[in-house]
C-alpha cells in the first residue's frame, strides 16, 4: 500500500512538472507578446505547480529519480522562460528591470549548478525548498502586479546569500 501511495505521489509530481513547464511557455509567450497580464495565469498557475512539485519530499532511496529531474527541469523552464521574457521584452524600455532579472536568472542559475554539481559528486546538501518556492512567488507576483524592478533586486540579494550558502556547502563537503 505504501508503495502505491510512494508512485501516486511520484505521478502527481511528474504530472505537475510537465505541466508547469507548459505554463511557463504559455507565461512567457504573452510576455514577449507585450501582453503580460494575459499570460499572468499560466504564469501564477506554473509558478504554483512548480512550487509545490518542489516542496514535496523526495528520498533518492524512493526511486523517483526521474521526478526529480522533472522537476528541476521544471525549475529552469520556468527561469528560462519566464525570466528571459522578462529581460527580453524589457531590454530598450525598462533597463533597469531587465538588468535586476538578469542578475537574478544568473544567481539561480549558478546556484542549481552548484546543487547538481554536489548531487552528482555524491555530496550531502541541505536543501531549502523555501528559496525556490520564494523565487517562484516574487516573480510570478511582480509580473501579475506590474510591479518594477524593486522586487527582483530583493530577489537577487536573497539569491546571491543563498547560493553563496549552497557553493560554501559545497566546497565544505569537498573538503572533508
Amino acid at each position: 500500500m505504501a508503495a502505491s501511495g510512494s508512485r501516486a505521489a511520484r505521478g502527481w509530481v511528474a504530472a505537475a512538472a510537465a505541466a508547469s513547464i507548459l505554463l511557463s511557455g504559455c507565461a512567457a509567450w504573452a510576455v514577449v507578446a507585450g501582453s503580460p497580464s494575459a499570460g499572468s495565469l499560466a504564469l501564477v498557475a506554473g509558478a504554483i505547480l512548480v512550487a509545490v512539485a518542489a516542496a514535496v519530499p523526495r528520498a533518492p532511496r524512493d526511486g523517483g529519480a526521474r521526478e526529480r529531474v522533472l522537476v528541476a527541469l521544471a525549475d529552469r523552464a520556468f527561469d528560462g522562460a519566464i525570466l528571459g521574457s522578462i529581460v527580453w521584452a524589457n531590454r530598450a524600455d525598462r533597463p533597469a528591470l531587465a538588468g535586476a532579472v538578469l542578475v537574478v536568472f544568473g544567481l539561480s542559475t549558478l546556484s542549481a549548478y552548484a546543487r547538481t554539481r554536489a548531487v552528482a559528486l555524491g555530496y550531502a546538501l541541505t536543501e531549502f525548498p523555501l528559496t525556490s518556492v520564494a523565487r517562484v512567488g516574487v516573480v510570478a507576483l511582480a509580473v501579475l502586479l506590474g510591479w518594477g524592478a524593486s522586487p527582483f533586486v530583493g530577489l537577487a540579494a536573497w539569491l546571491a546569500v543563498s547560493t553563496v550558502i549552497r557553493v560554501s556547502q559545497v566546497w565544505k563537503e569537498g573538503l572533508a
